[in-house]
């Protein structure tokens, strides 16, 4: 049995030896030497293995199939998912940067184009100008200014104001919608006017506006400046302080109760 092994093992690779050893005597040179002789031999049963590896794996066959173009199948694509916004409209804009605020409701593009924000409506910070205007435009900057946000339009509803601004509910970047976060400060209070927004938008905006607010149905509490005081008279004239962020959230008082 053991030389039959020795046979089968060292068989292959004493054939390619002696042809070797064969070759080289014909042209006058000494025949292999031991450490050679071993290296045909792993060098034979490497071989051997490749070989039988690859007949007992073959690759598959490729088959190739020619389609005309106009009998060709067109691939299926996926239409993207709706964007989820607050109001349920569809989206107009996608991916617009504001560009400059300018007051609680309105803000214009890095384009130019104005947006009046539907539904809201803050108090005025010009013509006049008011403490709850300040504190509105305040509140716009800080979430507006330099943003990417997501404009939507109300089916059904006029495109653009009087005065060119486009009509938009605003989705922050955040997700959140601008006019319902506007509206839980006094500053801003919902439209009371012609309100083009959707009416289960507005019950949404009531529904953030109204809790605890002190000046229904608007909710706004605007406040005013005390008149100019007499440049020859200088006493002094107290001005109403409108940082009321007892709350801690900020420098705006919700319409809460310990506001």
């Amino acid at each position: 049995m053991k030389g039959l092994f020795r046979i089968l093992f060292f068989g292959p690779g004493r054939l390619l030896i002696r042809w070797i050893d064969e070759c080289k005597a014909a042209n006058g040179v000494p025949p292999l030497g031991t450490f050679l002789r071993g290296s045909v031999h792993t060098f034979t049963w490497f071989v051997i293995l490749m070989v039988a590896s690859a007949a007992a794996n073959p690759a598959p066959a490729s088959s190739t199939r020619s389609v005309s173009s106009s009998s060709a199948a067109p691939t299926a694509t996926r239409a993207p998912a709706a964007l989820s916004t607050t109001p349920s409209t569809a989206v107009d804009r996608t991916g617009d940067r504001v560009g400059r605020v300018i007051d609680g409701d309105t803000f214009e593009l890095a384009d130019g184009r104005k947006v009046r924000v539907l539904g809201i409506d803050s108090c005025e910070d010009h013509s006049p100008k008011t403490p709850g205007g300040a504190d509105a435009t305040w509140a716009a900057t800080m979430l507006l200014s330099g943003a990417t946000v997501v404009l939507t339009a109300q089916p059904g509803a006029p495109d653009a104001d009087q005065y060119d601004r486009l009509l938009r509910y605003v989705t922050l970047p955040s997700g959140a919608d601008f006019g319902q976060e506007m509206v839980g400060y006094d500053h801003t209070g919902v439209y009371q006017g012609r309100n083009d927004a959707s009416p289960e938008y507005v019950e949404r905006l009531y529904a953030h506006d109204l809790d605890h607010a002190a000046s229904p149905p608007s909710g706004r509490e605007c406040g005013s400046y005390p008149p100019p005081v007499d440049e020859i008279d200088d006493h002094y004239v107290p001005v109403p302080d409108n940082d009321d962020g007892d709350d801690g959230e900020s420098r705006f008082c919700r319409k809460r109760w310990w506001c």
